[in-house]
């Protein structure tokens, strides 16, 4: 341990959810300390193509191939295809618990009281009873909640050479290698690829060492460099 290339430590502002929840409490914690990997495991954007659509790809079928599908219509998908960067190391951070996720963070579950079960379920009970609408409302007795966290909220590549700079980037691969930006999903052309927002996006607080400064710069798909 002593001889690691130590790039520094994330930590939690706040509560991390249960460690109950989750199945591993060594990635379930309120920090982590990122250390320079054995092997290299980043990626770096490579071939470019267009298809009618993701399932079309190859590249996205193929679940040892890191790829992005940027959907701009109904018939026409970009896939970017991610390809090996030796120079990079890769840390991912999320609410799922899959076990290519470095980091797991996750959030409380709200409270909900009596009172707010039964008014629930009159209006519910009144709604279906006039036959008014459709029930979309989620049980609170089952624990559904809307997160803020999304279950692959972000990655941070570091170089494994000095001075170890690390980016962050939005979104984070699933279990299958994918990252999918939808039809509706804020996308433009970055250097002959593609770049886009994803939907909960990452907020980065920017502070120079000599002043404190409320600014705010959210991280696309294509990164920041944090400083």
């Amino acid at each position: 341990m002593a001889d690691q290339v130590f790039y520094g430590e994330l930590a939690i502002l706040g509560l991390n959810g249960a460690l109950a929840e989750s199945g591993n409490t060594a990635r379930h914690t309120s920090k982590i300390s990122l250390f320079k990997r054995r092997e290299a495991n980043g990626v770096r954007p490579g071939p470019v193509n267009k298809v009618p659509k993701a399932r079309n790809s190859v590249a996205v079928t193929n679940r040892n191939t890191p790829a992005i599908s940027f959907t701009l219509s109904r018939n026409v998908t970009v896939v970017v295809e991610y390809v090996p960067d030796p120079k990079v190391d890769m840390f991912q951070i999320g609410r799922s618990t899959d076990n290519h996720i470095d980091f797991v963070v996750s959030e409380p579950k709200p409270s909900v009281s009596q009172n707010d079960q039964q008014h629930v379920s009159h209006n519910i009970s009144k709604y279906n009873n006039n036959k008014q609408c459709k029930d979309n409302s989620k049980d609170p007795n089952r624990g559904n909640y809307e997160s803020a966290v999304s279950r692959f909220a972000c990655r941070i590549h570091i170089d494994r050479d000095p001075p170890y700079t690390a980016r962050l980037y939005a979104a984070g691969f699933d279990a299958s290698n994918n990252i999918f930006l939808g039809e509706r999903a804020i996308k433009w052309k970055c250097d002959n690829s593609m770049d886009g927002l994803t939907t909960n996006g990452v907020m980065m607080l920017r502070i120079p060492p000599a002043k404190i400064i409320e600014q705010t710069n959210e991280a696309s798909g294509m990164s920041y460099i944090i400083i």
